[in-house]
């Protein structure tokens, strides 16, 4: 269960880090090794939750997603 978690925060972290390189470089601004450099990871581990920046970029996207949704139920919620 520790690796599982220790898997998700890597990926997290992953995401968190370019989600904040996008948003100060934009997407065409950044580029995969900034976010190598970044995250203090070595390639291989990005790439091993990761392919491309494309599917960096559409977990970002999804993560945002998440959050808004959340948003959205809890705003309902009250």
């Amino acid at each position: 269960m520790a690796l599982a978690y220790k898997g998700e925060k890597t990926r997290a972290d992953i995401v968190e880090c370019a989600k904040q390189l996008f948003y100060e470089h934009g997407y065409d601004g950044t580029s995969f090794s900034d976010i190598v450099n970044a995250s203090g990871l070595y390639r291989g581990n990005i790439y091993h939750y990761f392919k491309t920046k494309d599917d960096i970029l559409k977990a970002v996207i999804d993560q945002r997603l998440e959050e808004f949704r959340a948003l959205l139920t809890h705003w309902e919620k009250e």
